[in-house]
């Protein structure tokens, strides 16, 4: 059997996970596919691979990706629901030191506003690039007013964005906790376009510099333009002590990204 490298990008929910997934699936040498989850209690969509506890090792489910590339993986994103310590210690155990970790990280922020904002992504049609079978089933070409549509602003009560963001924040020091036993990589979204060769690099990619760089200009997924935060929630001035607060305590615990081991 082809010897390959395997990989996994580790991120909460509206991170950019899907952007990088698809970016580095369309290197010549890997491909990527799936969402992988964690015991949803929801009806898994077709881009979804969920693990359970009698679930095979996610290095066993990228060596059943087809094609003779020596670079496969996927990405696995955290839904923002506070998981139990037996959870994540059953979740570790999918994870083996086969794999390497691409752990991407966000703005606390960006990701609450996002989230608000909806959950769907958008293909650069104009691109054509290899794409996953079940990645391609998360994208949203046919409704593209959905992006620009006003929003009526919601009020968040602090408490809500706290409990969330503490869950964002649990899900990031877990994943850091992930380098004790693999090769790691921490990467911000806000610095991907700057990190993107080091991350081709990291997940074993020959890849030529002008290759890659192609593929960050004309990526497969097209990122949604901004929304003005008072668009999404109306008392955002309120909750941002919040997001601040817990910006400062993941770059205490975690540094700053790019960090590798």
């Amino acid at each position: 059997m082809l010897k390959r490298t395997k990989f996994v990008v580790v991120s909460n929910m509206r991170a950019g996970s899907t952007w990088l997934a698809t970016t580095l699936g369309a290197l010549p040498d890997a491909v990527t596919d799936f969402e992988i989850k964690w015991n949803v209690n929801y009806p898994p969509h077709k881009i979804h691979y969920v693990l359970n506890q009698q679930s095979p090792l996610i290095a066993q489910i990228l060596d059943e990706f087809s094609g003779d590339f020596i670079v496969v993986g996927s990405k696995f994103v955290f839904d923002p629901v506070e998981l139990t310590r037996d959870d994540y210690n059953h979740l570790r155990k999918k994870f083996d030191n086969e794999l390497r970790i691409v752990h991407l990280v966000r703005s606390y922020r960006d990701i609450f506003l996002s989230a608000r904002r909806g959950f769907f992504h958008q293909l650069n049609e104009g691109t054509p690039r290899r794409i996953g079978e079940h990645l391609r089933a998360g994208f949203d070409t046919s409704r593209p007013e959905k992006f620009v549509k006003p929003y009526e602003p919601a009020r968040i009560s602090p408490t809500a964005c706290y409990e969330e963001v503490k869950t964002y924040l649990q899900n990031d020091v877990w994943t850091s906790s992930l380098r004790e036993n693999m090769p790691y990589l921490r990467v911000s979204y806000e610095g991907l376009s700057g990190h993107i060769n080091e991350v081709a690099k990291f997940i074993g990619s020959s890849a030529t510099p002008d290759v890659i760089s192609d593929l960050a200009q004309r990526p497969v997924t097209l990122r949604l333009p901004k929304l003005p935060a008072t668009e999404l929630i109306a008392n955002i001035n309120e909750l941002d002590p919040i997001f601040e607060a817990f910006e400062q305590l993941r770059e205490h615990l975690l540094g700053d990204p790019v960090a590798s081991e």
